[in-house]
């Protein structure tokens, strides 16, 4: 045999004035959109545009195999930012 539960009224008052306590989920951030964010940061910013520069002067002094290497080694410092940003 079932038991049935019966709520006070005061209890019943008080989830029709407030409602049923749920839960809320978070919502859950695609990596996309953790790599856009920490795109946002300043110093990641200035590191592509100094990448950007870098490789413009490197192709103007056509110097490639030493600028190159700057210009690489430029962007994988910012790759490794943001992946250490992100959270891997």
């Amino acid at each position: 045999m079932r038991k049935k539960y019966f709520l006070p009224i005061k209890i019943i008052k008080i989830i029709n004035r407030f409602g049923v306590n749920i839960k809320r989920v978070p919502k859950i951030r695609t990596l996309w959109e953790k790599i856009l964010e920490n795109l946002e940061n300043r110093i990641l910013k200035i590191l592509f545009i100094s990448a950007i520069v870098a490789f413009i002067i490197g192709r103007i002094n056509s110097n490639l195999e030493n600028n190159l290497i700057e210009d690489v080694s430029i962007l994988v410092a910012v790759t490794i930012s943001i992946i250490i940003g992100v959270g891997f």
